[in-house]
């Protein structure tokens, strides 16, 4: 009966779909004294032209200059007149455009091979070889960059995007281009490290992934998100955390393994998202000293000890931590491509299962 089931499930899966890259901002400043590169990398202007490829030993120092434009700097060293090495600046100039900077393009261009920071020539480039999606499959370091209210720099894989900000237009947005799973990944890590429970990381990541996708849809029509999608940190969810500061704390295999595991999996209800909400500790909260859930102005949502509790004292699997707190909703599969939701494996098995139990139990009763 077991193999019956697990066939009919095969036959009634979807097939995975790719996670969509999101726009995760990272800071909004007005200076930037530096952003340090460990890849060597280019400044692409407006999407058309750029400057590059630069060696990762030249920083880059960006800054808001009068009217609201941007000003980018290139760091060099040169030899006085004593032969000693001394820091200078070029300066790139000014534009109120879009900036991406990144570590290749499409048309193979020799990223070994780096200009003279004395002289950047800008060049021109066709629109369709700069392909920030690519570059952000890459899981190797790009940059580190330290935010104002981090003791220390975080690495980041990018790219990175720098916007002017539309309205007041006194600052600059720091944008990062990341894949859904691996934003998932440190968001994971930093919302749910204190469970060091991989049921709890299963169940966080999809709480998280189910957020994030129900905040983009939220806003992709809105003029006040055309930049990025999502905030890094409470006010959304925390991808910028002290865990991540100097690499103190990276996420180890079970949380990658948890939300690899979970991948396009989130929690709906009637074939819809949920509207999710969590908080960090039930105490906190209004309404969790006795139900141990947190209560929000748009109703019940999932407390984070709680779900560590459960998951490590209790031994909860993350469809059981879920449905505690979560009880009316389902576990649905995610299809990027339409938006659409479909029955998840598990839920899928559970109602096969169901109706087996039930058909053997009337078949019982005919006996």
């Amino acid at each position: 009966m077991k193999k019956i089931t697990l066939f009919m499930i095969a036959l009634l899966l979807l097939s995975p779909v790719k996670a969509k890259d999101l726009k995760v901002l990272l800071d909004s400043r007005r200076t930037l004294e530096e952003i340090t590169f460990l890849e060597n990398y280019a400044i692409v202007i407006n999407k058309d032209h750029y400057y590059g490829p630069i060696s990762k030993n030249n920083r880059l120092k960006v800054e808001i200059a009068e009217g609201g434009k941007i000003r980018l700097y290139l760091r060099y060293t040169e030899k006085d007149k004593n032969g000693k090495e001394q820091y200078k600046y070029k300066n790139l100039g000014t534009t109120s455009a879009r900036i991406d900077i990144v570590r290749g393009f499409e048309n193979g261009i020799d990223f070994t091979k780096v200009i003279n920071p004395k002289n950047p020539i800008s060049k021109n480039i066709e629109p369709k070889y700069l392909n920030l999606s690519k570059q952000a499959q890459k899981s190797t370091p790009f940059f580190r960059y330290k935010t104002h209210d981090l003791s220390g720099w975080i690495e980041y894989s990018g790219p990175l995007s720098l916007f002017v900000r539309a309205q007041s237009k006194d600052s600059f947005y720091l944008v990062e281009t990341i894949p859904l799973e691996k934003y998932l990944v440190q968001v994971t890590n930093c919302e749910m490290r204190i469970a060091k429970n991989i049921e709890a990381y299963k169940a966080q990541s999809i709480l998280a992934r189910t957020f994030a996708i129900q905040k983009i849809k939220e806003r992709q029509n809105k003029t006040n998100w055309l930049n990025f999608q999502l905030l890094p940190d409470e006010r959304d969810q925390a991808y910028i955390c002290e865990m991540r500061v100097k690499n103190n704390t990276p996420p180890d295999q079970a949380v990658k393994d948890a939300v690899k595991t979970t991948k396009n999996l989130v929690l709906g209800k009637n074939n819809a998202l949920l509207e999710i909400h969590y908080c960090a500790y039930c105490g906190n909260c209004a309404y969790c000293s006795t139900t141990n859930h947190c209560k929000t102005k748009n109703g019940m949502g999932s407390c984070q000890n709680g779900i560590a509790y459960y998951s490590r004292q209790k031994g909860y699997t993350y469809e059981k931590l879920l449905k505690k707190y979560h009880p009316d909703a389902k576990i649905y599969t995610y299809n990027e491509k339409d938006g659409h939701l479909a029955n998840s494996s598990m839920e899928l098995q559970n109602e096969l299962e169901d109706n087996l139990r039930e058909t053997e139990k009337r078949l019982q009763k005919m006996i």
